[in-house]
């Protein structure tokens, strides 16, 4: 409890709010069992990272502890079935062109990202979300955590915008890692 980062903090009262269902990426376990808590969600999901090098897949916890890779996450939660997804940046950070996506996709109210701001690029996860026309809170700590609330209530996604974003993320990256060869 003493090393919750302000962020978590705020989450912590935040959960208390919730109701529907939730989706849970890479949770401590105070945020787990303060969800656990609330009476008003009615289906919780939790995934971890099984480890760094597998490739994408995460553990599911309530699919009786079965690998699930993160492109596949649209099979196993359809389209708007998910009223609140809470994530922790650090095991989505390598995989932020397809989560994106992925979580408009899924979600239908509102979308949580937390973590250390140091450790990722806050301003490039911002603007991969306001691509899809969603409001987006940004809470920045003294403490270098962060808390992003994404309304994903009007958002829409399409198929063919999907694969456009992927391709100019990918483009990007590319020449972010050249001009870093480059300069080096």
């Amino acid at each position: 409890m003493s090393n919750m980062t302000k962020a978590e903090k705020y989450l912590k009262k935040e959960i208390n709010k919730f109701s529907g269902g939730l989706i849970g990426i890479g949770l401590d376990e105070d945020l787990e069992s303060q969800i656990i808590n609330n009476n008003n969600i009615n289906s919780i999901n939790f995934l971890y990272n099984n480890n760094i090098f597998n490739g994408g897949k995460y553990k599911l916890k309530s699919f009786r502890g079965k690998n699930v890779n993160i492109r596949k996450f649209k099979r196993k939660f359809k389209k708007k079935r998910t009223d609140i997804i809470v994530s922790n940046v650090n095991d989505i950070e390598e995989y932020i062109k397809s989560f994106v996506g992925i979580s408009i996709y899924m979600c239908k109210d509102r979308i949580y990202i937390y973590g250390n701001k140091n450790k990722c690029n806050v301003p490039d996860i911002t603007l991969k979300y306001k691509r899809y026309k969603t409001d987006i809170i940004r809470k920045e700590y003294n403490d270098d955590s962060f808390v992003l609330i994404i309304d994903a209530r009007y958002a829409k996604n399409y198929i063919i915008k999907d694969k456009w974003y992927y391709i100019v993320d990918t483009i990007n990256n590319a020449i972010e890692i050249i001009s870093d060869y480059l300069l080096n």
